[in-house]
């Protein structure tokens, strides 16, 4: 399998990660009657304690770090071959990678900063 070939395995696995982990989050933050049946206590997802307990939840932490960079890798890769497939030249798919790499490694850094930033406060 060439890299191309890699990459896109790597893209479709992403994408199968990424609605196990967003059904999680919908499951946790969005639908707490589900939850509320389930522990047999009601929960409040957005209250200030589940808030607080969350932030002090290292697997949180972990969560949402593994969430951003599978979310930045499939869109980003998403967006490129769409745009290589638009604006198809050899100069123009180097300046599409290299804009896709600075937008990335910027996503990341912003992203991942307010994340630890969050569960350290």
């Amino acid at each position: 399998m060439n890299n191309k070939g890699f990459y896109w395995l790597l893209h479709i696995c992403a994408g199968v990660v990424l609605i196990v982990l967003l059904g999680l989050h919908m499951i946790i933050m969005h639908l707490n009657d589900i939850i509320s049946s389930v522990r047999g206590v009601h929960f409040e997802p957005l209250s200030f304690g589940s808030v607080l307990e969350r932030g002090e939840s290292i697997y949180f932490l972990i969560f949402y770090l593994i969430f951003l960079i599978i979310a930045i890798y499939h869109g980003l890769f998403g967006l490129k071959n769409v745009l290589v497939e638009i604006f198809y030249s050899e100069k123009a798919e180097s300046k599409i990678n290299m804009f896709i790499w600075i937008s990335g490694i910027i996503l990341f850094v912003v992203g991942s900063l307010s994340t630890v930033k969050f569960f350290t406060m």
